[in-house]
């Protein structure tokens, strides 16, 4: 679901304001979000310590040249990743390139530093229990998994699911 179709009331309805501050960051789970949605899934996988997590490698810190942050002091200081980093192999999706990292479902914080505010796009265990995705367009999270898993997701009050089909549109 695009959060523009559904924020966006039809002529003469919602005359109210909005029941939102401000509508969901684009491209990345906020941290909070990510940390709960990781402990819910640890429970429905059988390999929570073997973990794969695909970071978009548009992002400009991972590729050569990196990104600039200003210091304190006004100069500018450049940060670039590890050689590892830049001259590893890319994961290909659909017409994307990712950085593909490895290690323990509760990793998924680690990508959460200074330099780097967003989750992981996609991220899923070893046994393929389920997959998360978070495209770097969307305003959107999507969760795959045993109808067992999306039944329960959508029971904890701690997130707001929506159903979705494969015919469902991403944009509006």
């Amino acid at each position: 679901m695009s959060f523009d179709i559904i924020s966006i009331p039809r002529q003469g309805y919602g005359k109210g304001s909005p029941p939102w501050k401000d509508p969901p960051r684009r491209g990345s789970l906020e941290q909070a979000d990510a940390t709960a949605l990781a402990e819910f899934l640890a429970a429905f996988t059988t390999t929570p310590n073997r973990c794969f997590f695909a970071v978009w490698e548009g992002y400009g810190h991972l590729s050569p040249g990196g990104i600039r942050r200003l210091t304190q002091s006004g100069e500018g200081g450049q940060i670039l990743s590890p050689r590892e980093v830049l001259e590893a192999s890319r994961l290909e999706g659909v017409g994307r390139r990712y950085v593909l990292y490895t290690g323990p479902l509760s990793c998924v914080t680690s990508f959460f530093a200074v330099i780097w505010s967003d989750s992981p796009n996609l991220w899923w265990p070893e046994d393929r229990q389920w997959i998360v995705a978070t495209d770097i367009d969307l305003d959107s999270t999507y969760v795959g998994g045993s109808e067992a898993l999306i039944e329960a997701l959508s029971n904890d009050p701690r997130f707001e699911v929506l159903p979705a089909s494969r015919d469902d549109p991403t944009y509006p």
